[in-house]
């Protein structure tokens, strides 16, 4: 619904580029996922102290990536920078 919402008024050329990469990220990140799998990687990801000031919704892109076995090295890239932005906050 909110991709939906989000894209709308867009002319029909980005709007079928703009579906096409949400359900590119959908198949990767979400389709095989289960509720259980979720809670664990949360648990996880928040279990170190450095991560707590973190977003819930900032936290959800890096237990995705790393359920669908992104590489480490992208994944310690993307938490160091949520720590630092949330810092900032």
């Amino acid at each position: 619904m909110g991709e939906r919402a989000s894209t709308y008024q867009l002319d029909k050329p980005s709007r079928d580029k703009t579906e096409q990469a949400h359900k590119a990220y959908t198949d990767k990140y979400l389709v095989h996922l289960t509720a259980g799998q979720l809670v664990n990687g949360f648990d996880q990801f928040y279990k170190e102290p450095l991560n707590r000031p973190i977003k819930v919704d900032e936290a959800a892109i890096v237990v995705l990536r790393q359920l669908a076995g992104d590489p480490p090295d992208a994944i310690k890239a993307l938490t160091d920078t949520l720590r630092n932005l949330s810092k900032e906050h």
